[in-house]
């Protein structure tokens, strides 16, 4: 499970900009979208006690990634070497809008995402 607040502690302290998401809101601390380097990272935050809150994460290729559970600049780094489809490691091409799997899970699954008309 994420502690998000930690989470968002963790990006500051290692030097990632932040901004607020929704123009009402002026606390970065609450849903707020990170960038460095061409990362981009949304962490939204629930307004209930729901717990859903949830982080969205998108490398410098534009490319979405698995979120690692406890930041580290380094897992994130690791990222982008893995599959959505089947979690091999190695090199990653994209799939859809925003889609990170291997060159095989594409073949497979290109079809089934990329149909006439899936991007209009």
């Amino acid at each position: 499970m994420i502690d998000f607040t930690a989470y968002q502690e963790a990006l500051l302290a290692d030097g990632w900009s932040s901004a607020a998401i929704y123009a009402s809101q002026f606390d970065p601390t609450k849903s707020a979208r990170f960038t460095r380097d061409g990362w981009k990272i949304a962490v939204y935050r629930a307004a209930d006690s729901l717990g859903r809150d949830s982080i969205s994460a998108w490398g410098p290729d534009g490319l979405a990634i698995d979120v690692p559970a406890v930041y580290s600049w380094e897992a994130l780094q690791t990222a982008l070497l893995v599959c959505g489809g089947c979690d091999a490691v190695g090199k990653t091409v994209r799939l859809g809008f925003a889609g990170r799997v291997c060159p095989a899970c594409r073949e497979k699954y290109v079809a089934r995402v990329e149909y006439p008309g899936w991007n209009s």
